[in-house]
């Protein structure tokens, strides 16, 4: 069962995922763009955590690099697909992003 702050901590996070994929899909940017600008956040999050200047919670380091990570690569890989379909599919998979937070948030509920 999640605690509290927990549930809290997981509704923040769904949410700004829903409000990112509502973003991608009325954008009138491209999406390989509007990956960077996924990755440059949570690289900013990479840097404050690194100097312990995050506000947020604690989490590990890798959380947000594999975040940084993945932007990336689904960054590349709607700049080098030109076919619509397949980018509608990739705005699909923006998910994976944030998955590794979403298996902390609930792992690290079980220990406690």
């Amino acid at each position: 069962m999640l605690s509290k702050s927990r549930e809290s901590y997981l509704k923040k996070w769904l949410m700004l995922f829903v409000l990112a994929e509502s973003a991608m899909i009325l954008s009138r940017y491209s999406l390989w763009i509007v990956y960077l600008v996924i990755a440059s956040i949570f690289l900013v999050g990479v840097l404050l955590r690194r100097f312990n200047l995050y506000p947020g919670d604690k989490e590990p380091l890798i959380l947000d690099f594999s975040a940084v990570l993945i932007s990336i690569l689904l960054s590349y890989l709607s700049f080098r697909i030109n076919s619509s379909r397949v980018l509608f599919l990739l705005i699909f998979l923006s998910p994976v992003i944030i998955l590794p937070h979403i298996i902390y948030i609930i792992q690290n509920t079980r220990k406690t």
